[in-house]
C-alpha cells in the first residue's frame, strides 16, 4: 500500500522537482545508497564478471603439458593431478617458476579435463585421411 503511494507520487507529472518529501528520510537514504553516481558503469559491476579469475602463467601451462603428454606416452609414467601440483612445487623450489604462480589442486584437475578434451580432438583431426 505504501509503495503503491510513493509510486503514485513519483509518476505525478504535477509535482515540482523535488519528488522526496521530507517525511520520505528512510526512502531518500536508500535511493541515495543503492543510485550513487556510476552505478550503471560497467567498471561499477559486481556480478557478471565471466572470466573473471586468473589465468594460468605459460610457464606453468608448457610444464602441465609436458607431464600430461609424458602420462600419454608411457602409461606408467602418468601423473595424478596432487602429482603435478607437488612437481610444480619442486619447479619453484628449483626457482624455474614463481609461487604466484602456482595453480591450486581444483584449477589443475579442471585443467585437465579441458586439455584432455582439446587433445582428442586435435588428435582426432590429425587422423583424419585427407
Amino acid at each position: 500500500m505504501v509503495i503503491k503511494q510513493r509510486l503514485v507520487r513519483f509518476s505525478n507529472p504535477n509535482l515540482k522537482d523535488n519528488l522526496l518529501l521530507s517525511n520520505d528520510d528512510d526512502l531518500k537514504s536508500l535511493l541515495y545508497e543503492k543510485l550513487t553516481p556510476g552505478f550503471a558503469l560497467k567498471s561499477s559491476q559486481k556480478f557478471g564478471k565471466k572470466g573473471g579469475s586468473k589465468r594460468l602463467d605459460i610457464k606453468v601451462v608448457e610444464k602441465l603439458k609436458e607431464m600430461f603428454l609424458a602420462g600419454n606416452i608411457d602409461k606408467s609414467n602418468k601423473f595424478s593431478p596432487e602429482d603435478m601440483l607437488n612437481n610444480l612445487k619442486t619447479c619453484v623450489e628449483d626457482c624455474e617458476l614463481e609461487t604466484d604462480n602456482i595453480p591450486t589442486l581444483p584449477q589443475i584437475k579442471s585443467w585437465i579435463t579441458r586439455f584432455n578434451q582439446y587433445h582428442k580432438k586435435h588428435a582426432a583431426e590429425n587422423a583424419k585421411p585427407m
